[in-house]
């Protein structure tokens, strides 16, 4: 049984399934998880794309470019502006940042960009939280109960962080654990 959670963007499982594989390797199992899901999030907010900051000195036109391609424009105000919802290129490849001001004059800016498959948006948070019995994809007897974690933060918008946690209840000698950032 599936049901969503539309206010956190997840997903509640219980039955039989297999636990996501962004950390660690998948593991089939009967039980409960409670996880992220990103597909409930606009387009333009779903994978990775760095946030662009600027100043405008007047009323302005901003283009962003890759790889000598266009993949945003939009308009901003006379100050500091943001740009938080680009959607995501899909390759790496430094953005190049063009402000064209109304009063003629143009600011130039590089923004450095590659990219990993974990990382997330600055302040966004995904997440998988399953327990229940290990189900053998043999059919075998093998129901081992464990419980695994993990979680992904964008901590800026070059810095992710994520880690896990997989820990079988029956034994304390085969835990796992693992914290990795990655950085653009």
């Amino acid at each position: 049984m599936q049901r969503s959670i539309r206010p956190i963007n997840s997903n509640l499982v219980m039955g039989e399934s297999s636990s996501l594989s962004t950390i660690f390797d998948s593991v089939p199992f009967t039980g409960i998880q409670l996880a992220t899901d990103t597909t409930m999030l606009p387009e333009s907010m779903r994978g990775y794309a760095p946030i662009i900051r600027g100043i405008a000195k007047t009323n302005a036109r901003v283009v962003i470019k890759q790889n000598g391609y266009q993949v945003y424009q939009t308009y901003v105000a006379p100050g500091a502006f943001e740009i938080t919802d680009m959607y995501p290129s899909g390759g790496s490849g430094d953005l190049y940042v063009s402000v064209e001001e109304s009063d003629g004059s143009k600011q130039e800016f590089v923004v450095p960009f590659a990219t990993l498959p974990v990382m997330v948006r600055e302040n966004q948070l995904e997440y998988e939280i399953t327990s229940g019995k290990y189900r053998p994809y043999d059919g075998g007897v093998d129901e081992t109960p464990f419980t695994q974690a993990t979680a992904t933060y964008g901590v800026s918008s070059s810095l992710t962080v994520y880690g896990g946690m997989q820990a079988p209840r029956a034994t304390r000698r085969y835990r796992r654990v693992s914290a990795i950032t990655s950085a653009s």
